[in-house]
């Protein structure tokens, strides 16, 4: 394999990984936005304090995500 097929391998794969992030991310915005994500009571205890620490870390993740979609995309074009 060659290190022009390497890097392209790589890149494509940064995209793949970037463009899954901001979708799942995009989906637990959207999901935590019709649900009433102030009021757990209904939830499991366990359940409420994962909800609540996604509520709190998804954009850290969306923008890791957009990151690496960028990423990809500059070495999609630079290759």
């Amino acid at each position: 394999m060659t290190i022009a097929a390497t890097a392209f391998e790589v890149s494509a794969t940064t995209s793949a990984l970037g463009v899954i992030g901001l979708l799942s991310m995009l989906v637990l915005r959207v999901a935590l936005k019709v649900c009433d994500a102030e009021n757990f009571d209904h939830l499991p205890v366990a359940l409420a304090a994962r909800v609540r620490w996604w509520d709190r870390h998804h954009p850290a993740l969306l923008a890791a995500s957009a990151c690496l979609l960028a990423g990809g995309v500059v070495g999609l074009v630079l290759d």
